[in-house]
């Protein structure tokens, strides 16, 4: 282009031509290359080869090289402003369920914070609850906290679960009398007095000041079995102490702490033979313990029975009336006596003392036929004066068997009146 403007120059000196004309034939030249180059590279629209609009495309096309430019410098602003805005509260806790990397300290509104416990609250994911409650214990007074918790019993749970489990049972109480549940509370500090220690001795006086602190109030509901279970931890221990140097020291020892009825089932089994009046006699426990007639029978029919002590089970269920008969006392039903008798391996003679006291007729011979007791069923035919029914039930028997003689017998006893 520049030897070009050369010879042009060098023309219009042999020409004449002045200065001023040159120029404007110069200009003409460079405009004219100008077009050229822009119709290389500019689209093919009529409009934007026009001459007249040629500094105005160039102009937009400078402008959106500088866009590109400096797009990621904005881009970047955009982000470094938006950093301290808090995300959706349904990301945040997306995140927390996926294990992905969070922060919740963007939220310091208390507006935003409820936000973000009621969205971990309706996912219903525990550790995401936990994330959140702990993080507003951190950051808000405690009583925001109470006041956010009263009406939300999930994250309270958790939150209790959370303290129970690091023993940090003074915060725990704090909380739950804050939130109006005492009696929780109180049963809370009960729990920790039982597991906090395994000595017997400084279990006791922990118990002691429990039941002083938190189960003093007369109108208290577990007043009475608080007080109950700290006396049979003393004498347990008392028990315990005295046979130290016996063979059933281990026993004793791992009976403190145990609940009432395995103590009894120990007494039952170990002092049975005791006078009413002794600290370690089975009915003086269970009066002591508020034990009710239907466990205490149980416990020693299941006791004396695993000893095959048959005697004192009839003495246990049977009494004798003003008039010298045998009068029936018994809490638990005769079905459940006699299959618990049958379950320890009682001899028949036992098994049908037992059947007889069955008052239904149908269920007595229903459980006899069950457990192969043939000499009850035999007893109700004999007594309902059955002779056929007898017959009958006897060609089913095998012969020549203790149970078909008996059977046999009765049938030739002369004194029975037979309907048929």
């Amino acid at each position: 282009m520049l030897v070009k403007q050369k010879r042009s120059a060098l023309r219009m000196m042999n020409l004449g031509v002045s200065c001023v004309e040159y120029q404007k034939v110069e200009l003409q030249g460079c405009r004219r290359e100008s077009e050229k180059e822009w119709e290389s590279i500019a689209p093919t629209s009529v409009q934007t080869r026009c001459l007249d609009h040629y500094p105005e495309r160039l102009y937009q096309i400078h402008l959106r090289q500088q866009q590109d430019l400096y797009k990621p410098l904005f881009q970047k602003r955009v982000c470094f402003a938006n950093r301290w805005v808090p995300p959706p509260v349904n990301d945040t806790v997306a995140k927390i369920l996926l294990g992905y990397p969070y922060s919740l300290e963007l939220y310091r509104s208390l507006k935003s914070k409820t936000e973000l416990l009621d969205a971990a609250i309706a996912v219903g994911d525990g550790n995401a609850i936990l994330a959140v409650v702990l993080f507003l214990v951190r950051t808000l007074k405690k009583n925001l906290v109470y006041q956010l918790l009263r009406t939300r019993p999930e994250a309270v749970a958790q939150y209790c679960q959370y303290l129970a489990i690091r023993l940090r049972v003074h915060e725990l109480t704090d909380l739950l009398e804050m939130l109006g549940d005492n009696r929780e509370a109180s049963m809370k500090q009960f729990q920790l007095a039982v597991c906090g220690t395994m000595n017997p001795q400084r279990r006791l006086q922990k118990l002691q000041a429990c039941f002083k602190n938190h189960f003093s109030l007369t109108d208290n509901k577990d007043r009475l079995l608080i007080e109950n279970y700290i006396k049979l931890l003393d004498i347990l221990i008392l028990e315990w102490q005295l046979s130290m140097a016996g063979a059933d020291a281990e026993i004793a020892k791992a009976l403190v702490g145990q609940p009432v009825l395995s103590s009894l089932a120990y007494t039952c089994q170990h002092h049975w033979s005791e006078p009413k009046g002794s600290i370690s006699a089975p009915l003086t426990l269970s009066q002591q313990q508020g034990v009710s007639d239907r466990q205490f029978q149980w416990t020693v029919l299941t006791v004396r029975a695993s000893l095959h002590s048959w005697d004192d089970i009839e003495g246990l269920f049977i009494t004798k009336s003003w008039l010298g008969g045998k009068k029936l006392k018994a809490a638990v039903s005769m079905e459940q006596v006699v299959m618990q008798l049958h379950a320890h391996g009682a001899p028949v003679d036992v098994l049908v003392k037992y059947l007889e006291l069955i008052d239904n007729v149908d269920k007595r011979v229903g459980l006899a036929q069950k457990l192969q007791c043939h000499k009850a069923v035999v007893n109700v035919f004999v007594a309902k004066r059955d002779r056929q029914a007898l017959i009958s039930y006897k060609a089913n028997l095998h012969p020549q068997s203790e149970d078909y003689f008996y059977a046999e017998n009765s049938l030739r006893v002369s004194t029975t009146k037979w309907k048929n």
